[in-house]
């Protein structure tokens, strides 16, 4: 897994596996907390929060301890659980 400031990449040629994260944390313990953030016009919904949490847990040797979504549109739902949600009013409320 490599990556800069914007952007982490994951890239496993041999396993035909690759993912682009607007973020990702490493914790001490080798599990990491992914961060997609979406800059769509639109609200997310949970299924589709679901189908990224989906192929995220597919790639192999990646222990992902939480998954969290920022969109500035925000979200069709509303989670206590199982993700971590962002929306562009939380997100700019501190400006």
């Amino acid at each position: 897994m490599y990556g800069d400031k914007a952007d982490c990449i994951y890239d496993a040629p041999a396993a035909k596996a690759n993912r682009e994260f607007g973020c990702v944390l490493r914790r001490s313990d080798e599990q990491f907390d992914f961060y997609e953030c979406k800059y769509f016009d639109r609200k997310i919904t949970v299924k589709e929060c679901r189908q990224e949490k989906a192929q995220l847990e597919k790639i192999r040797g990646i222990q992902v301890a939480d998954m969290r979504f920022v969109c500035t549109d925000g979200f069709t739902f509303e989670d206590e659980h199982e993700f971590i949600l962002i929306d562009g009013k939380t997100l700019y409320s501190s400006f």
